[in-house]
């Protein structure tokens, strides 16, 4: 993972007027949702996939300790990202 480029291109994409939300998917253990969400004006939701639950349990507790100008929403059923997205929208 390159976090200047993952930076760079956080930034690109959040100078648009139009409404988005970031949405990190994560197999394993890593602060990308953190990283978003620290270098954007957007919504971010963070999505840990992975099958061994230690795993999960780490992303999970990793995404939870963000400071609290940066939230994410933690989502453990990837199945439910849809409806949270379309949530956000119409709030």
């Amino acid at each position: 993972l390159d976090i200047i480029k993952l930076i760079s291109h956080i930034k690109q994409h959040d100078s648009y007027t139009k409404q988005m939300i970031w949405v990190a998917l994560s197999s394993d253990i890593n602060p990308i949702c953190g990283i978003i969400s620290a270098n954007s004006r957007h919504p971010v939701i963070n999505c840990p996939i992975s099958i061994d639950n230690r795993f999960s349990l780490q992303s999970l507790l990793s995404a939870i300790q963000q400071y609290k100008d940066s939230p994410v929403l933690t989502i453990l059923d990837y199945n439910n990202l849809p409806g949270a997205c379309s949530k956000i929208f119409t709030a």
